[in-house]
């Protein structure tokens, strides 16, 4: 390093140094503080942040996601019951007609829990969309993966180097 650049480095940090040590004037007494920002949480976090919500907005996309959440509760539950029958109904070695009924009418219930829960979902989607400036909705159709339902906890995954979610590890044999 020459004698000039060396200078003209302490010159830069020396400015650094005096801009940082530079205080802020206090505001006016008689403005009011900013409201904090609504408490979200969890796909209403992600969107507030990634589409840049107003707090009025915030507010609503939280009570659309608890309220979607308060819905799928009961039916969550089921859906688990209902795939652990069919294993164990198909992994039981039966045939014949009983086993074809029982596996039918199992199949029948599935399919009935998961388009309520594909309504109930495309419901909030709609709601939350419905709330969205056009600007919003602009950057929200550039990130398909924020609103899509059947990945909410997408942005929470580890990713790798290259941005991608992460394989979980598979216990030790």
């Amino acid at each position: 390093m020459t004698p000039l650049m060396r200078c003209a480095a302490v010159a830069l940090v020396a400015a650094g140094f005096a801009l940082a040590q530079q205080t802020q004037p206090a505001p006016p007494p008689e403005a009011a503080p900013t409201p904090a920002p609504p408490a979200a949480t969890g796909q209403a976090l992600r969107l507030s942040i990634a589409l840049d919500l107003s707090a009025e907005q915030t507010t609503e996309v939280q009570t659309i996601v608890d309220n979607e959440t308060s819905q799928l509760q009961p039916l969550l539950p089921q859906l688990g019951e209902n795939r652990e029958a069919i294993h164990k109904l198909a992994l039981g070695g039966a045939t014949g007609e009983a086993f074809d009924t029982q596996i039918q009418s199992l199949a029948t219930a599935q399919g009935s829990l998961v388009s309520q829960v594909a309504a109930i979902r495309a419901k909030s989607l709609s709601r939350i969309w419905a709330l969205l400036t056009p600007p919003q909705r602009e950057r929200a159709m550039q990130m398909p993966r924020l609103l899509d339902p059947e990945n909410p906890g997408i942005q929470a995954r580890p990713r790798n180097p290259r941005g991608r979610p992460m394989r979980p590890l598979r216990p030790p044999m």
